[in-house]
């Protein structure tokens, strides 16, 4: 267990999700989201007061597909539990996400397209994670292991495969080096840098 030992305490509330990307035949990328909300205890419904027990209050899916240019291109929603029938009357409203490439600014044009009143809480608030996990899903394609038909070193080797990684996150704010300074262990002054991209690091000069 990573944390330390709880205090005594009981459950009241388990949010699960999850974020799968994967490569279709056609060369497109689908990213699969889920999210669920229990109760682990029974209670009443909000639309009709029956007694719920152990089924989710909410059990929504958004599946993104997106081109080689991370534009989407098709959406899919569906809503197997929600706290109320309306809830399902927005599935259709996530396919405004369509034209919409992932990258800066998403999160503007989300809002501007299904946030608020236009869409669920809960469906709109997975696009980002699954906006990283597409990411994180092409860094791993770029990470792959294959054949070494040029008979690179081993460094070349680990170049190809840095410039591969940043390509998936090539920003023009940061050309060069895209993850640089976007966390502790991309630091211009940390080890990681001084070994991916020696000519962006920077000596620490705190005290």
């Amino acid at each position: 267990m990573p944390l330390s030992a709880p205090s005594p305490r009981d459950p009241i509330h388990r949010r699960h999700i999850t974020c799968e990307g994967f490569r279709r035949a056609d060369g497109l990328v689908e990213i699969d989201g889920h999210i669920t909300d229990i109760r682990p205890f029974p209670f009443h419904g909000y639309w009709d007061g029956e007694i719920v027990d152990g089924s989710p209050v909410h059990e929504m899916w958004l599946r993104l597909v997106v081109n080689q240019d991370r534009l989407i291109v098709a959406v899919e929603t569906a809503m197997d539990h929600t706290p109320f029938p309306s809830c399902m009357e927005v599935t259709d409203h996530y396919k405004r996400l369509i034209g919409l490439t992932i990258g800066p600014g998403l999160g503007k044009h989300v809002f501007s397209a299904v946030g608020g009143p236009k869409g669920c809480t809960h469906v709109t608030g997975l696009i980002q994670t699954m906006a990283t996990t597409l990411l994180q899903a092409l860094a791993s394609e770029a990470t792959r292991i294959v054949p070494n038909t040029e008979h690179l070193t081993g460094d070349a080797l680990m170049q190809k495969r840095m410039q591969k990684v940043s390509d998936v996150f090539a920003d023009s704010a940061a050309p060069g080096y895209p993850l640089l300074n976007t966390c502790y262990s991309h630091t211009s002054s940390s080890p990681v840098v001084k070994r991916l991209a020696p000519e962006f690091h920077k000596a620490d000069t705190k005290d």
